[in-house]
């Protein structure tokens, strides 16, 4: 399925710059430093009046009071669907800038926001979600949510799945319903969010109890039965920053009223995690051995026998040139022995 469109705009762009036709969302500029952008509600009413999830961006400047920043973009973006810091140019942020933003705009609206940064550099500063500009690209070199895939003469965005699942997106990070995912069995990678419903068999829905506010990748590293979880539970464990994070996932047998299960502690994450490296271990070394094994005798067999006829050639032109010295002077001296004697008449 085709992953939804959108353009980002600003007051570098006049509205019949731009159309709605086949698009899902918008990305409009609503600040730079302490500016507030001069299109940006014009840009907005065009989108809210096709239908289009509207975000807004706030563009950083490093040599702004921080503060007035983070105030004048969320009192001009107020009522956006998604928001974000836009980290480039003269005056970019450095990586504890963009989470000082992200940190104090949270604190004053009590909402999400995301990054906007090239590919070539991409951080982490405690982003919710990411805005990856990659140009001429199918998709980014890195995890993405939105992906700037083309800069001029206007800019082009794609979302990380259907216009359905933005719409949930956005629904999601604002309080609402959440889709439902698809997981498979330990080892699998699934994106969850808080509330996110979890399909890990046909016959089996799980509902995440417990995970950042941050729709995240993690991975399914194990099942545990019986006391105490009482449940089939899926646990979906990573190390990151240090320490151990996790969520887990219950199976609803009876409804909204399910029982919910403790967390696995880290030393439970630790152990499947662990299963999981020696798996991969044992695995890889079995194929890594295999295939080196036959590159290998392939590489070496063909190296050797190039190396073999260097070798035989250059050995046989020397044994050859001995050889055959040594017999020309034994074959001329037994000759000119035989000529001395025929012009001495001696037999």
């Amino acid at each position: 399925m085709a992953n939804a469109k959108g353009v980002d705009v600003s007051h570098w762009q006049t509205l019949s710059d731009w159309s709605t036709t086949g698009l899902s969302f918008v990305i409009v500029k609503a600040s730079e430093g302490t500016t507030k952008d001069a299109m940006y509600t014009k840009h907005v009413a065009k989108g809210r009046a096709a239908g289009l999830v509207v975000g807004a961006y706030a563009f950083n400047r490093d040599d702004v009071d921080m503060d007035a920043q983070v105030k004048t973009f969320a009192e001009a973006s107020a009522g956006a669907d998604l928001f974000f810091i836009d980290v480039e140019g003269q005056y970019a942020f450095t990586q504890a800038q963009t989470a000082a933003f992200i940190n104090k705009f949270r604190a004053l609206t009590g909402k999400h926001i995301g990054l906007y940064h090239s590919a070539s550099g991409y951080f982490d500063a405690g982003q919710d979600y990411d805005w990856v500009a990659h140009w001429g690209v199918t998709e980014p070199s890195r995890s993405w949510d939105f992906h700037q895939y083309r800069g001029s003469p206007l800019d082009l965005d794609q979302y990380n799945g259907t216009e359905a699942a933005l719409q949930a997106f956005v629904s999601r990070l604002n309080g609402g319903d959440v889709p439902t995912l698809t997981a498979y069995l330990p080892g699998y990678t699934a994106v969850v969010g808080v509330g996110a419903r979890i399909r890990t068999e046909p016959t089996l829905t799980a509902t995440v109890i417990r995970t950042t506010t941050k729709a995240e990748t993690w991975t399914i590293t194990g099942w545990a039965k019986g006391e105490p979880y009482n449940n089939d539970t899926q646990w979906l464990c990573r190390w990151y920053n240090n320490r151990w994070e996790y969520t887990h996932a219950v199976n609803v047998t009876s409804g909204p009223n399910a029982p919910t299960c403790p967390p696995p502690t880290e030393t439970e994450c630790k152990v499947f995690s662990d299963a999981a490296y020696q798996t991969g271990k044992t695995e890889g070394y079995a194929e890594g051995h295999a295939a080196g094994y036959s590159e290998g005798f392939i590489a070496g067999e063909s190296e050797g026998y190039d190396k073999g006829v260097v070798a035989g050639y250059n050995d046989g032109v020397t044994d050859g040139y001995n050889t055959g010295k040594a017999d020309g002077i034994v074959e001329g001296t037994d000759l000119e022995q035989e000529r001395i004697k025929d012009v001495l008449g001696l037999e």
